[in-house]
């Protein structure tokens, strides 16, 4: 994610898109942005038993690495494996925030010293508010 994203968004793996909806509202008040990509069984081979003695692998190497990681953590999700269908909500609406870019900042910004940043708590925060 790191590399993909680098400090200033926070990538997002969902099955939902009204719950993405919900999280890039509440990082765009914030200003702790989500960034969304994708979460696709396409990237299964990478992972899958094939390239090894387990069922599933938990990395599927350096291309497309933060997909394969989120299509790890989803095979754990019991009703959320399926790829999201176009007008169809999931059985279970499910998402992967990946904050390995925007854990640490090394620049200065707006309202972030360097260091630990604690990203994306305010943003979580918020979509948790939106709810109640």
């Amino acid at each position: 994610m790191d590399i993909a994203l680098g400090e200033v968004y926070t990538g997002v793996f969902t099955n939902s898109t009204p719950l993405w909806d919900s999280l890039a509202r509440a990082g765009a008040h914030t200003h702790d942005r989500f960034w969304r990509l994708p979460l696709s069984s396409d990237y299964a081979p990478q992972i899958a038993g094939s390239r090894s003695n387990a069922d599933l692998c938990n990395t599927g190497g350096r291309p497309a690495g933060a997909c394969t990681a989120a299509l790890f953590l989803r095979s754990f999700v019991p009703g959320a494996q399926e790829d999201e269908i176009e007008g169809e909500e999931p059985a279970v609406r499910w998402a992967h925030v990946d904050m390995a870019g925007t854990m640490e900042a090394t620049r200065k910004g707006a309202y972030q010293e360097c260091g630990m940043t604690g990203r994306p708590t305010r943003a979580l925060i918020e979509f948790v508010k939106s709810f109640a």
